[in-house]
């Protein structure tokens, strides 16, 4: 994600990189993944827990900084971030838990479906 992060590209196409990056981890880390986004009783006031929080989220966050004209303590710019989040979020669930396993041998279709994110995330907000 951090190397996507880093590509000399628009805005909106290296938002689309980190989330292909993120849902291409969730594939080959699958177990690592599952663990992230698991209910564990993990302690997420561990500070190294949340360095690596952050360096996961980070990348996610910066681009949407940089995509939206609306600051980032504003409801809007929180649910538009929940929007980007959750979507490569169940992507990566779906595929490897759902029903989209069998559909992605390898990451070849990413670019098309996380692309179509794009839109909705510079539309109005209702």
């Amino acid at each position: 994600m951090e190397a996507a992060e880093r590509l000399n590209l628009p805005v909106l196409n290296r938002l689309r990189a980190v989330g292909e990056a993120y849902v291409a981890f969730a594939r080959r880390e699958p177990h690592v993944f599952r663990l992230m986004m698991s209910d564990v009783n993990l302690d997420r006031s561990n500070p190294v827990f949340k360095a690596v929080n952050g360096r996961s989220y980070g990348p996610l966050y910066r681009q949407m900084q940089l995509l939206c004209d609306v600051h980032t303590d504003t409801p809007e710019f929180t649910s538009r971030v929940t929007l980007a989040w959750s979507t490569v979020c169940g992507l990566a669930r779906l595929i490897l838990d759902g029903p989209l396993r069998d559909q992605f041998d390898d990451d070849s279709k990413l670019p098309s479906i996380i692309g179509a994110l794009g839109p909705s995330l510079l539309a109005p907000l209702a």
